[in-house]
């Protein structure tokens, strides 16, 4: 068996399959794939809903809840009090293997049958934090997810340690005031910046560490200096920047 060049059905990349996987869909009595790498790795993980909310039913205590599950899907949703209760005995669901039939039939069947818990969340730890998911530790925050210790936070993911913000992505360790915000962490007023840390009242920044007052100017790696030039004086002297929009418009005059 020779290396074989293939078309992804999907993407029509092209992917190679070498001989030695052959060997291993033969073993396994299985097909050679038609998608590649890439596109597999994606249907792998189709199985897994981060942000996209809905509303349905309880199916324990029939109240309305937010959940992750399509209603549309043949699942059993539980909010977070009944699926953490004692209400109901997880063992009642339990069925034999049998061995003579598809395991990933018998286990979709599973599924379709076990309760599931509406959002992945430590909801004891949530404060007025409704419309998140994989999260704990939260108050008063609307759309974030993968996100913890938050207080005061909109759009987001990955935010942990994070107060009065919005607009993140991987942003921590102590931040506030953060919008438009990448890779960054224990910064303060830090605007539409990537890769910057311990960085201070800063605008559209790209990896910076350690800086103080910059806006639109090119550093990299600079570590434990104070930037403050002309430009930057008067803007601050002349508009008192207290708000995100302030910010926005300012970004385009610089």
């Amino acid at each position: 068996m020779t290396t074989e060049t293939r078309t992804c059905q999907n993407c029509k990349t092209s992917f190679t399959i070498e001989p030695e996987d052959f060997e291993f869909y033969e073993k396994m009595k299985v097909p050679a794939p038609t998608f590649c790498p890439s596109c597999r790795f994606q249907r792998r993980l189709m199985f897994r809903n981060e942000r996209v909310l809905y509303r349905r039913m309880c199916d324990l205590c029939k109240k309305s809840i937010i959940t992750v599950h399509d209603p549309k899907k043949r699942r059993i949703v539980y909010c977070s009090p009944c699926w953490w209760s004692d209400k109901w005995d997880a063992l009642e669901f339990g069925v034999e293997y049998d061995p003579q039939k598809n395991f990933f039939e018998q286990f979709r069947k599973l599924q379709e049958k076990i309760p599931v818990m509406d959002l992945v969340n430590s909801y004891t730890t949530l404060e007025s934090s409704e419309y998140v998911n994989h999260a704990g530790h939260l108050k008063n925050c609307y759309l974030i997810f993968n996100a913890d210790y938050c207080e005061n936070v909109c759009y987001a993911s990955g935010a942990t340690y994070v107060k009065d913000s919005l607009d993140l992505l991987s942003v921590g360790a102590n931040s506030e005031f953060c919008y438009e915000d990448i890779m960054s962490g224990k910064s303060s007023r830090l605007f539409f910046s990537e890769d910057c840390f311990e960085c201070l009242m800063f605008i559209s920044q790209k990896t910076c560490v350690a800086v103080a007052i910059v806006s639109d100017a090119q550093i990299c790696a600079t570590s434990n200096t104070i930037f403050i030039t002309n430009l930057i004086q008067e803007i601050y002297t002349k508009k008192n920047l207290r708000s995100c929009a302030s910010i926005r418009m300012l970004r385009w005059r610089i």
